[in-house]
């Protein structure tokens, strides 16, 4: 009897190591794009202010830049992020994208996964800043 308790012990174990490495994998092999990117397509600098809320409070990140001509910025995925969305089960909910230059503003929300990425343009349209927001995957 013993001995029966020892293989499905470690029978248990097998299984779970097995999921641990089908979680983990898609972090080493797949290329994660950033969170968000900011690019600034004006002829002048902008400060900028960008918000991220997580689906119920699981995240918040509120980061400033100065962004000159033609520069651009991204904000990287936490690695504990990462591990939470390469979980088949466990469902990842809205992020809410709030970005915020010179009086003008832009909201959007998505599913963050590994491979999407939330793109902010700053363009200046006839003399008046405009904010355009695009997602990729």
């Amino acid at each position: 009897m013993p001995t029966q308790k020892k293989i499905i012990a470690a029978f248990g174990l097998i299984c779970l190591i097995l999921l641990l490495i089908a979680t983990i994998s898609p972090l080493i092999f797949i290329k994660t794009e950033p969170f968000y990117m900011v690019e600034n397509h004006d002829e002048y600098p902008h400060n900028v202010t960008i918000t991220v809320t997580g689906y119920n409070g699981e995240y918040s990140e509120i980061t400033n830049y100065q962004l000159n001509p033609g520069q651009s910025v991204s904000g990287e995925k936490p690695d504990y992020l990462l591990l939470k969305w390469s979980i088949p089960f466990i469902s990842t909910g809205d992020y809410r994208y709030y970005v915020e230059a010179e009086n003008m503003s832009a909201t959007y929300n998505s599913t963050p996964h590994l491979v999407n990425v939330v793109i902010f343009e700053l363009v200046n349209e006839s003399g008046k800043l405009n904010i355009s927001v695009m997602e990729s995957s």
